[in-house]
């Protein structure tokens, strides 16, 4: 059917049609389909709307230039894609079945009556719910989701994504229930009412006057018997990059004797990132990283062990001095770490937090490698994100190279049979510009003892040259650490010279400290 210049209804029947609505804004009605329909409709950059149709009344439909869509009493589906306006307008009526849409664009606000919004682009996206129970579903980019009114649930797949609420921090408390973390506004009507909101796979929760808490939510394991032990952020000395963006954030952290459970998921031997501590995102619809894991579990017996596929690339990171680095001895085969199975069912929690507390989500157990039971926690950990300047990537060394030192680079006293390299402590104090320059060259011409310098670097060790690593970075950088000897009966110590972060320039590591 092809409509007139003008507003247009057409009224869908049992046949496949296609509707063109021409000039005017037109409408195709579907409310008389026994069943719910899924209409797919794209946007092109000339602002004509072109579609089809599946289900109930709209099975084989086809549309150009629809401007409205009237859908059914039943389950309907609206996939949007193209153009970034929102230019169909859809009419569904209260309590007319659960409605979803499902688009690629990167902002979208969901119109009366309809519950759930899911995006399926990979980029960041913006979606807004309404007054219902919304279910808003971000991506793999980094999302903002807005529930508004109603008990929403707001699930942000990877990356960072945040639950944005519209009125201040002190109006709100953070709990958990049923297997998941729920953000309560306790004042409503005060800034709209933003009801009680599950969030899954979300890192931060926004406030009025952009105020942001941060969490994170990795699993737990009870290594040494007393339980599984957090260290509250204010009294942890971690720093991890949890949001990706190049930054190492102060954070909550595991207990000493405890570890993370982590998988090695692009085969580095190492934690490579925050998507390595966490197991939400493999699952879908999972309230939290324990239930995520059991996407795991392949042969379905309710655990996770040897007999599942990916067993071999999990690990435990047991971070002994608790500083957010994965040092050389702390990265574990789940053997190591004396784990012979993880149970995937956990008992939920039920209780308010505090918004600095870390937060448990589940707890739970695991099977050691002598036959006893041990606990874990499925958590999140609260963390401020970093405001310092994100690093620029790292570059290969040079052992030649003339590197540069930071005005901030830690102040040592380099022993005399060093000097030619360079004394930081004298021309560091005073807090001189980026300029002030130091050449590996003449220690890499030195041949040294065993214990009086080493330099340590990505590359294998080669026993033929002393200045060489021998053994590769525990940190997983291409650092630079001399040990010193500086001849009195102090103890010796290890110097951090510093990491390329750029080309021809280093960032200081670490403070010096005994050996």
């Amino acid at each position: 059917y092809t409509g007139t210049s003008f507003a247009d209804t057409f009224y869908a029947g049992a046949t496949a049609t296609t509707f063109d609505g021409a000039g005017g804004t037109d409408t195709v009605d579907y409310s008389l389909s026994t069943s719910g329909i899924t209409l797919t409709l794209d946007k092109d950059n000339s602002g004509l709307v072109t579609g089809t149709g599946a289900g109930g009344l709209a099975a084989g439909d086809g549309f150009s230039s629809i401007e409205r869509i009237v859908g059914t009493n039943y389950n309907d589906v609206y996939i949007i894609t193209g153009n970034n306006s929102n230019s169909v307008a859809f009419v569904e009526a209260a309590n007319g079945g659960t409605d979803e849409i499902r688009t690629d664009r990167s902002i979208y606000v969901l119109g009366s009556n309809i519950e759930n919004l899911t995006n399926i682009n990979t980029s960041g996206f913006t979606g807004t719910g309404n007054s219902l129970d919304n279910v808003l579903t971000g991506n793999a980019g980094s999302d903002r989701l807005i529930g508004g009114a109603g008990n929403d649930t707001l699930v942000g797949g990877a990356g960072t994504d945040v639950a944005v609420f519209s009125g201040l921090q002190a109006s709100y408390s953070i709990v958990t229930n049923g297997g998941s973390v729920q953000i309560v506004d306790n004042q409503p009507g005060t800034d709209g009412d933003d009801g009680t909101d599950t969030v899954q796979g979300i890192e931060k929760a926004e406030f009025k006057n952009g105020v942001q808490v941060s969490i994170s939510s990795p699993i737990v394991l009870d290594l040494d018997g007393n339980g599984a032990q957090l260290v509250d952020r204010a009294e942890s000395s971690a720093r991890f990059d949890w949001n990706g963006d190049g930054r190492r954030d102060a954070t909550g952290w595991v207990g000493q004797g405890d570890g993370f459970l982590t998988l090695d998921r692009d085969h580095d031997g190492t934690v490579s990132g925050a998507s390595e501590l966490s197991f939400v995102d493999d699952k879908a619809g999972a309230k939290s990283d324990l239930d995520g894991l059991s996407a795991f579990d392949s042969n379905h017996d309710g655990r996770l062990s040897g007999a599942d596929n990916a067993w071999g690339s999990f690990h435990v990171w047991k971070d002994a001095n608790g500083n957010g680095i994965v040092d050389a001895g702390e990265y574990l085969s789940m053997s190591e770490a004396g784990v012979a199975a993880i149970n995937l069912a956990g008992a939920a929690t039920a209780r308010a937090w505090g918004w600095s507390d870390n937060i448990v989500i589940n707890d739970g157990s695991f099977v050691r490698t002598d036959g006893s039971i041990a606990a874990l926690a499925d958590v999140a950990l609260n963390y401020v994100a970093s405001a310092e300047p994100a690093a620029p990537a790292r570059h290969p060394v040079d052992w030649g190279a003339e590197l540069w030192a930071e005005p901030w680079a830690p102040r040592f006293h380099m022993p005399a049979q060093y000097g030619a390299l360079i004394d930081l402590d004298a021309d560091m104090r005073d807090g001189t510009d980026r300029g002030d320059r130091f050449d590996l060259a003449p220690l890499a011409e030195k041949q040294l003892a065993s214990h009086s310098a080493v330099l340590v670097g990505d590359g294998p060790a080669d026993p033929a040259d002393p200045v060489q690593a021998r053994e590769p970075s525990p940190r997983g950088l291409d650092a630079h650490l001399a040990f010193g000897d500086d001849g009195d009966a102090g103890a010796d110590f290890m110097v951090a010279l510093g990491v390329p972060r750029g080309p021809g320039w280093v960032e200081p590591l670490d403070s010096p400290m005994p050996v």
